[in-house]
């Protein structure tokens, strides 16, 4: 059986670990976590460092979001710096947004929450 790739989108690394472990136990998934930054990204609360590809070439990772080798696309939650990447998804992909709630409720600069 074909392992389905998924590539994580996470900002909000407070919930990181706990995630990780139910990521990583999904059968036939291979999970990958990028993480673009224009240096080496020190986290303050992730453990399971290892598991997470520091990208520092926003070329090389907004190409990951239409790339024929993922599969599914997830957000772990929404900021308005990750609009952006939308308009790199190739539209056959399956995006996932886990919202916790902030990136629903907030209002960003001149942006409306999308639930009052």
């Amino acid at each position: 059986m074909k392992k389905i790739n998924v590539l994580h989108v996470f900002k909000d690394e407070k919930f990181f670990d706990r995630v990780l472990r139910f990521f990583l136990a999904l059968p036939n998934v291979n999970n990958l976590f990028y993480y673009y930054s224009k240096n080496t990204q020190s986290f303050k609360y992730i453990k399971n460092t290892e598991v997470i590809i520091n990208c520092d070439s926003w070329d090389d990772y907004t190409q990951l979001f239409s790339s024929p080798d993922i599969d599914i696309i997830y957000f772990h939650s929404i900021s308005v710096a990750d609009y952006k990447l939308f308009k790199y998804i190739d539209p056959s992909k399956i995006v996932i947004w886990w919202c916790w709630g902030y990136d629903i409720y907030n209002s960003y600069g001149f942006l409306k929450p999308l639930v009052n």
